[in-house]
Formats: C-alpha cells, structure tokens, sequence
C-alpha cells in the first residue's frame, strides 16, 4: 500500500533535485558573464587611464616630483587601484603613487606586465601576484611610456585590488 506513495516522493524528490542543479548552473552562468563584464570593464578603463597618464610630458620624461603628484591624484580618484608606479627602461622605480621613499627601492624589471609593456611599446596585463609595494592580492597592468620622438623611456605598472572583486563577490 505505501510503496506507489514512495514511487511518488522518489520521483517527485528527484525531479526538485533536477530542477535545483539547473537552477545553480544558471545562477552560475549569469554570475560569470557579470564578472567576466566587469573584469572586462575595469582593463578598458585602466588602459584609459594608463594611456592618458602616459602622454602626460612629466611622465614620460621621468620627472620624479612631478609624476608623483600625477600618480598620487590618479589613486586618490580611483580607490580600486593599490598602487601605481612609474619605472624607467631597466624597472627601476622613478615615482610612486603611494610610499614612494619605499618603492624607489624595488625593481620591476621581473615582472610579465613591464616586460610585455615594453616588448610592445603599449598596454599589457600581468597574472595575479602580491604587490612588491602594496604586499596584497592585485591583477597588475603596465602601459610603456614614449618620448615626443616615440622613444620607450619607461613604463607605468598599475595594481587593481582584487579586493574589489571579492566585493563583487559577496
């Protein structure tokens, strides 16, 4: 007598269960494609931001005071940024946005977004690293800086704060 009741709950629980994985892989799908919208938003306007603050004269003629004023506005107008640094052509720090006294001890010459910069005389992404100057989780951008003549003098290494996407996240 109980067991077509059983067959009933069975199945009826089983199709709930369906239902309830379809239902995550689409909360999931629509999670991703925001994240991948929003990853793809921040490197558009970083690039922007880079390449604005690139044809800056100050900057791209190495000008330590100078950028470091244009750097720190830069960081104070945009808080998903931990850091951003100006290196010349070996990775040498000439200013930083944020603890300059302290970054001017540290050398990029290492890292993929600086080599990929100069390499192509324009914007590239790094991989996810722990800042050398910042010391948190940050998906780094670089952008190569030129002269009036078109001369590499250096390049611009920028960290977004993955902070931000756990933000997101939540």
């Amino acid at each position: 007598a109980t067991t077509p009741v059983f067959f009933v709950l069975l199945v009826t629980e089983l199709q709930n269960s369906h239902d309830a994985v379809h239902l995550a892989e689409k909360d999931t799908a629509l999670h991703l494609h925001g994240f991948a919208e929003t990853q793809r938003r921040i490197t558009d306007s970083t690039h922007t931001v880079l390449r604005t603050i690139a044809s800056i004269p100050d900057i791209s003629n190495l000008d330590v005071e100078k950028s470091k004023v244009v750097l720190s506005t830069l960081l104070e107008a945009n808080p998903i940024y931990t850091n951003v640094i100006l290196v010349d052509l070996k990775g040498n720090v000439v200013a930083a946005g944020k603890n300059h006294v302290m970054a001017r001890k540290l050398n990029f010459g290492d890292r993929k977004q600086f080599k990929e910069a100069i390499a192509s005389k324009g914007f590239a992404a790094g991989e996810f690293v722990v800042g050398k100057s910042s010391k948190k989780a940050i998906f780094p951008f670089g952008m190569a800086v030129q002269n009036k003549q078109g001369e590499v003098t250096g390049a611009i290494i920028i960290g977004v704060s993955l902070a931000h996407y756990g933000e997101y996240f939540e």
